[in-house]
């Protein structure tokens, strides 16, 4: 095969992947409402489609926390990275409920709302998700815990019961965001279920390891705490 013609598909490659990115970041761009959790109040975010010092261009108005130190953003697989002052990610942001949704570097839960219609659907990948941003799970939290005991974080409410099974007596619950003890799962035939000793305010039971909602399943914690 001769250099030009080598040179030719290398060329097309470069030009298709940018075509794809800048594609995939027009999908964001846009005025957004910033809803910070914590009771933080309402905000602006900008995102913009040119390129600023750190990646592409954005910014905030009346913004507090990390928000206010919004700088720039990158398009991600099924949202998009935003970008502090120096560069650095200040947070990630998943497609959810025909919203941004995900947390801060610092934890706080942040969801941008789109205000001029943009956002078209990002593309569904096939993958176990998280309930609380809706993003594909981490390959470490999808599959059950490999060693015992372990600390875990819940990441929606969980039913405990006394026995592996869905039909079973529910003995109490797990709020969202909890740590508790796992100390053995069990694949049964309504799926996997994990037994937790009983800790502060939580009795002895079962919890679940998936669950399926909107045709999508997802994990109910996460493999640490």
């Amino acid at each position: 095969m001769r250099l030009s013609h080598l040179l030719s598909i290398a060329l097309l490659c470069l030009l298709t992947s940018a075509g794809l990115a800048q594609d995939s970041a027009a999908r964001y761009v846009g005025s957004w409402q910033a809803n910070p959790g914590g009771g933080a109040g309402q905000c602006s975010v900008e995102l913009r489609g040119s390129n600023g010092m750190f990646g592409l261009s954005a910014s905030s108005m009346m913004c507090l926390g990390e928000m206010g130190f919004l700088n720039g953003w990158a398009p991600a697989a099924s949202g998009v990275t935003l970008l502090g002052l120096t560069g650095q990610s200040i947070g990630t942001l998943n497609v959810a409920n025909g919203r941004l949704e995900g947390r801060m570097a610092d934890g706080s839960v942040m969801i941008l709302t789109p205000l001029g219609g943009q956002l078209a659907a990002a593309p569904q990948q096939n993958c176990v998700r998280r309930p609380d941003t809706g993003a594909c799970a981490a390959p470490g939290d999808v599959s059950p815990p490999l060693a015992y005991p372990l600390s875990v974080r819940s990441l929606t409410g969980l039913t405990v019961r006394n026995q592996p099974s869905q039909q079973a007596e529910q003995v109490g619950l797990v709020p969202a965001g909890q740590c508790f003890v796992v100390d053995a799962c069990y694949s049964v035939s309504d799926g996997t279920r994990c037994h937790m000793p009983a800790a502060a305010g939580i009795p002895e039971g079962y919890v679940v390891k998936y669950f399926v909602q909107d045709n999508a399943t997802l994990i109910a914690f996460q493999n640490a705490c």
